[in-house]
């Protein structure tokens, strides 16, 4: 029977065999047929006979004996090119038997076909013909039979069609929040990763921490980054990290022979478990006990220095092309922390060099910003000869200088700049005034503008004396006026917030970012 269904394919069901449970259908055809005196199967196209046809193997006998095979092909056949009858009847040689069938019909398409049989009581029939143990029914009760067949299974169906509805919405459902779930673990594992870029810590330990991130993500049980030594024979494996400790192989890899990893040629590499392996690659990873592997080459200046590798050691896997995508990423990162480590490290050590040369020369030496005039470097002769406290026990010497040619003088001040960097300064002064040498307090601040940072001290110093303040008051207030205008923009002091400048002369703080 199914084999002649099955030629019926251009008018093909769009269901799938899960509408189609046959241990319940199975209950609910033997019970209606216990119930109403009637033989039934159903039919489908897809799947051919649904259920054993009920009765027993004498009763089957007789009414294949009477219907025969052809008559059900000839029923399927009308009742799956129609489109608008749902029963439909086949006449029959003999009177006293009838023969329907009915087309169950979800959405629009066939899902099933039951072939009903009745044996009539009221219809008359030779004894002889009829065995005792057939069931009968009448006129009537058939086609009221018909009708609750009907009847219960379209209700059958649409409930399962439901449930098949409710299902589908609720995998859905379930798949998107496990989608949601995945892209957020990875958007914190690959946001972890990128932070690795500005770690101060050493690049084995950066590697170390990148691998179990991304093993512990993937559930990949081994990874490991390979170094390719200067002899390019040889290759070290400088970081590695395993889910399962036994797995391990940093102790075994150490001073391998190139020729043995064929992963070394400056190519990627994504061999599932499935893949077919070319001898040298078959040869490795049954060595190691390699199921798959993953290796993506590190590049430095065009050329691959270190290979950033993935093995598989304790299943069949099979890579996903989201995984692949994932772990390009990181070699990417990993790359840059490389690449922006040698240049550091290149820098440091020309950086190392010219000092090592400059705090050997015997002489002061202070580098200035021609353009914005900042210090960009002074050496530790020129912070013993400058920046030491010469000047502090020089200045009444100098001040006395200043007063024997110039008797007249009121007050002299002046202020002595330390630079700490290109953007920490501190500064402090000096004031003669009265007979006596006053020094100031040292304030140190983070420079945004240091253009007007004299005229600053000036004026400062000029409105203390104008409003009558004590000495000490007077150079402190000066210098504090200077400070706040490196944090100002532009070459004026233009606060005039006379408070700002005292709580900074009087409190014990820097001005400091």
């Amino acid at each position: 029977m199914k084999q002649k269904l099955d030629m019926q394919g251009s008018n093909e069901l769009m269901f799938g065999a899960e509408l189609l449970d046959g241990r319940v259908l199975q209950g609910l055809q033997d019970r209606f047929c216990a119930c109403n005196n009637l033989y039934c199967v159903c039919l489908s196209q897809m799947q051919g006979v649904v259920t054993k046809a009920y009765g027993s193997k004498e009763e089957l006998n007789y009414l294949h004996e009477k219907v025969g095979m052809a008559r059900h092909i000839v029923l399927l056949n009308r009742l799956i090119t129609s489109e608008m009858e749902d029963v439909v009847e086949e006449p029959l040689e003999e009177d006293y038997l009838k023969m329907n069938g009915v087309a169950i019909r979800v959405g629009g398409k066939i899902a099933a076909i039951w072939i009903v049989i009745g044996v009539l009581s009221d219809i008359a029939a030779p004894e002889q013909e009829i065995p005792e143990n057939i069931q009968k029914t009448t006129t009537k009760q058939y086609y009221n039979s018909l009708d609750f067949l009907t009847y219960i299974s379209k209700q059958y169906f649409a409930t399962k069609l439901d449930e098949l509805l409710a299902q589908e919405a609720f995998a859905k459902n379930r798949e998107s929040q496990e989608q949601i779930k995945t892209e957020l673990q990875r958007t914190e594992v690959m946001t972890s990763i990128v932070k690795m870029l500005e770690s101060e810590n050493g690049f084995s330990k950066i590697a170390d921490e990148i691998l179990t991130d991304v093993c512990n993500y993937l559930k990949i049980s081994n990874a490991a980054l390979l170094r390719i030594n200067r002899d390019g024979e040889t290759a070290d494996m400088i970081s590695e990290c395993c889910l399962e400790e036994e797995d391990a192989l940093i102790a075994k890899c150490q001073g391998i022979s190139t020729s043995e990893f064929p992963f070394t040629n400056g190519k990627p590499y994504m061999i599932s478990a499935d893949s077919i392996l070319p001898p040298a690659f078959a040869q490795f990873f049954e060595k190691w006990k390699i199921q798959a592997a993953i290796s993506l080459p590190v590049e430095i200046n065009g050329e691959a220095a270190m290979y950033l590798c993935f093995f598989e050691l304790r299943k069949r896997r099979i890579w996903d092309v989201s995984d692949i995508k994932f772990l390009n990423e990181v070699k990417q990162i990993v790359q840059s922390i490389l690449i922006k480590r040698i240049t550091k490290n290149s820098l440091a050590s020309s950086y190392a060099s010219l000092e090592a040369i400059l705090e050997n020369v015997g002489c002061g030496i202070c580098v200035r910003d021609m353009l914005s005039e900042k210090i960009l470097y002074t050496n530790q002769q020129f912070h013993r000869l400058f920046a030491d406290g010469r000047f502090e026990k020089q200045q009444d010497e100098i001040f006395q200088h200043f007063i024997d040619r110039y008797p007249n003088l009121q007050c002299i001040a002046r202020h002595v700049r330390y630079a700490h960097s290109g953007s920490e300064n501190s500064l402090k002064a000096f004031m003669w005034y009265e007979g006596h040498t006053f020094e100031s307090k040292l304030f140190t601040f983070n420079i945004l503008d240091r253009v007007g940072g004299g005229d600053a001290f000036a004026s400062g110093l000029i409105y203390a004396m104008i409003h009558g303040y004590k000495a000490m008051d007077m150079i402190n207030f000066a210098v504090a006026s200077s400070a706040i205008k490196h944090t100002i923009h532009g070459d004026a002091n233009i606060t005039d917030d006379v408070n700002s400048i005292k709580n900074l002369m009087n409190m014990n703080y820097d001005i400091k970012r």
